[in-house]
């Protein structure tokens, strides 16, 4: 597997992509951005497609809701246990 640079279809591939570009100027900008950000989502590395699709997930405000949910959990418990003891 030669590198573009070294292909013996280097200008084959530069027609095609000279083609392409042509396409897009008569498209809407939204498709061929959507298309632009597909493929260089298609040449990132692993280790850069797992951070990026792990993104949404490194804020702190996506962590507060299990956290909230967990401690009312043992809160409601706590509560629980102490009313039947206090009752009992």
């Amino acid at each position: 597997m030669a590198l573009l640079r070294d292909s013996l279809q280097r200008e084959e591939l530069k027609e095609r992509y000279d083609r392409l570009w042509i396409e897009f100027q008569h498209m809407e900008d939204r498709k061929v951005e959507a298309l632009l950000n597909e493929v260089e989502f298609k040449l990132l590395s692993r280790k850069e497609k797992l951070f990026d699709m792990l993104q949404p997930f490194r804020t702190h405000t996506i962590w507060v809701i299990p956290v909230s949910v967990i401690s009312v959990m043992v809160t409601l418990y706590t509560l629980f246990i102490w009313a039947a003891l206090w009752v009992e």
